[in-house]
């Protein structure tokens, strides 16, 4: 995961939609599954009309929000959690913590 995702992991329903269309996203550059990609695309854009609903892309714009406060870059927001330092996977929790309590 990213480390936007995994900030946005803990903001409630939002965050299981999100990793749906993350699911269907992989889903969706399968060859093995093309027969199945008339559901898929259906299903994905359910979860997209929802995901909006929740408000889920300005969720996106303050996780990123938070991140940049807490000295990220764009390149460490869009990359692999695990592969960063355990400090940095600390401002991560942080993050995911802000981001649920933004007052």
């Amino acid at each position: 995961l990213s480390a936007v995702a995994e900030v946005m992991e803990g903001a409630g329903p939002v965050s299981a939609v999100a990793a749906e269309m993350r699911e269907l996203e992989h889903a969706m550059g399968d060859p093995e599954r093309a027969d199945e990609m008339d559901a898929i695309i259906e299903r994905y854009g359910e979860l997209q009309h929802r995901f909006e609903e929740l408000d889920g892309y300005a969720l996106d714009g303050r996780a990123r929000e938070v991140l940049d406060g807490l000295g990220f870059s764009q390149e460490m927001m869009d990359g692999d959690v695990s592969k960063l330092s355990g400090g940095w996977k600390m401002r991560v929790a942080l993050a995911r913590i802000l981001l649920m309590r933004p007052d």
